[in-house]
């Protein structure tokens, strides 16, 4: 989240330069940086919302489990062979999504530089 906003400023800085010296090449490669770069903070938020809610989910069952008397290992491992750790999968998919997002809102916005700094 950090990296994706630290490259929306220094696009805001690009954007101000190049605006500043003359006409602004190729405008969709920008608006196509900063929508990359806009959906890679967008799945980092949802991932950490939802490691939040597995975390919650986990702790809960967790201690239903220590009040029934069964071994956490167990609960674990039978959580596993059940296949319900369903928000750790859709939080891995938020990450490389994020990540994806991330590498193309650098490649537009490199794109771009490309093409006005030239």
């Amino acid at each position: 989240m950090t990296l994706s906003g630290g490259a929306l400023g220094l696009s805001l800085t690009l954007g101000a330069y190049i605006a500043k010296n003359g006409k602004m090449e190729s405008p969709g490669l920008f608006l196509s940086a900063w929508c990359f770069l806009g959906v890679a903070i967008v799945t980092v938020m949802l991932a950490i919302h939802q490691a939040q809610y597995a975390f919650e989910d986990y702790r809960r069952e967790l201690d239903h489990a220590a009040q029934d008397g069964i071994d956490r290992e167990l609960l674990t491992r039978a959580r596993q062979r059940q296949g319900a750790l369903r928000r750790p999968t859709v939080i891995a998919c938020l990450d490389y999504a994020s990540l994806v997002a991330f590498l193309l809102g650098l490649i537009f916005l490199f794109w771009f530089a490309k093409e006005n700094l030239s």
